[in-house]
């Protein structure tokens, strides 16, 4: 709800109207206390709004470093403000734009949170057509290459979810994703 998704309880289902591709940030900090899950990957989807979104914690959230993928967001044009060693309380803003980066993942929820924001990037023109034989959508694309990666089990788990969102992706392995940008998740 922070990010401008609206949430309704109905009965035993929560009911989800999401922002589309750009969060509507309805408040200037977001206190994630302890989730370090909620941190990366709200992080990640906050640098597609235009509009800065802080971000901060509990005391153990402020010793835990964010550095890792706020860099990569930076790479991709995010502007992050942030303390010494990339720890709560930091802010970022967008716009995000498809480019390559470079990322240590000793967490998965890192990459993670890079794959799920890096198909909802503006993509001009170029990806009306999102057929990779017909189109390699070079300009048009997000690549993230991974120079280390713990728990990939969980990153298959994200990876399973975009395949049911039908979101497309290349991968070599677990050391190099491409990613189209100008997509859609399937609701």
């Amino acid at each position: 709800e922070s990010l401008g998704a609206v949430v309704t309880d109905d009965g035993p289902d929560w009911v989800v109207q999401g922002f589309g591709s750009r969060p509507k940030p309805v408040s200037g900090t977001i206190n994630v206390g302890n989730s370090g899950t909620t941190l990366y990957l709200a992080a990640a989807l906050a640098a597609l709004s235009e509009t800065p979104v802080r971000f901060d914690g509990d005391a153990q959230i402020r010793r835990r470093s964010a550095a890792p993928p706020l860099e990569a967001l930076t790479a991709m044009g995010a502007e992050v403000e942030s303390a010494e060693g990339g720890c709560a309380p930091f802010s970022v803003r967008g716009p995000l734009e498809a480019r390559s980066v470079s990322v240590d993942c000793p967490v998965s929820q890192y990459l993670s949170a890079l794959l799920l924001a890096a198909p909802l990037i503006p993509a001009g023109g170029a990806a009306s057509n999102l057929d990779w034989t017909a189109s390699p959508l070079e300009d048009a694309r997000t690549t993230i290459k991974v120079n280390t990666l713990n728990e990939a089990p969980y990153v298959g788990i994200t990876l399973d979810w975009l395949d049911r969102k039908g979101i497309l992706y290349e991968r070599d392995d677990w050391d190099e994703f491409r990613v189209p940008a100008g997509q859609q998740y399937k609701p």
